[in-house]
């Protein structure tokens, strides 16, 4: 199980639109994002926008409309699970 990642998106059709979007991030969470998603289809010029950020981990995904960029500065983490043992006893 993992714990939830709050994404915002934002569609991106130019460098001001994406400048805009990292503006509004911050002001929103406080911080810049640290994460990026964005579609296997997204256009080249904006594949090359966003890589120039620095410091942001992008992922490419197929389920992701071609112009939308999702962003977090959170990181998923696994969250432990109780697990039986051979015995039945709750290891945790």
């Amino acid at each position: 199980m993992k714990d939830t990642v709050k994404w915002r998106v934002y569609r991106i059709e130019d460098r001001s639109d994406l400048e805009a979007a990292m503006q509004l991030y911050q002001m929103k969470f406080g911080e810049r994002p640290r994460r990026a998603r964005v579609s296997e289809k997204a256009p080249e010029e904006l594949l090359h926008l966003v890589r120039e950020i620095p410091d942001l981990e992008i992922e490419v995904l197929r389920p992701i409309l071609p112009r939308d960029v999702w962003l977090t500065h959170e990181e998923e983490q696994t969250v432990p699970q109780a697990q039986l043992s051979l015995f039945g006893e709750v290891e945790g």
